[in-house]
């Protein structure tokens, strides 16, 4: 739909402009996957994370907290049941 493909573009601008270049092509895809894969279904867990995009514990532990430096999403609520969230950030930023 029109939404999801403006919400493609916008996730796509946001992590471009945020993530800087040392991370390459295929992680910055590969962020962006998870990133709309965490607004699609309102938070996903590491172990979510990792049987929806087939990457192990340390790729989707270091590609959050990549997520996370740059402020685009948190952590929310117990360390075994808990998932992550976008942010207040990155909605204004989905918005604008």
């Amino acid at each position: 739909t029109d939404i999801d493909i403006v919400k493609n573009d916008a996730v796509n601008d946001a992590v471009n402009d945020a993530v800087n270049d040392a991370v390459n092509d295929a992680v910055k895809d590969r962020l962006k996957a998870e990133l709309l894969g965490i607004i699609k279904d309102n938070g996903l867990s590491l172990t979510q994370l990792m049987k929806k995009y087939l990457i192990g514990r340390a790729t989707a532990q270091r590609d959050m907290k990549i997520l996370r430096d740059i402020n685009f999403i948190s952590f929310v609520g117990a360390p075994k049941t808990g998932k992550y969230m976008i942010t207040k950030k990155l909605t204004q930023i989905l918005k604008s």
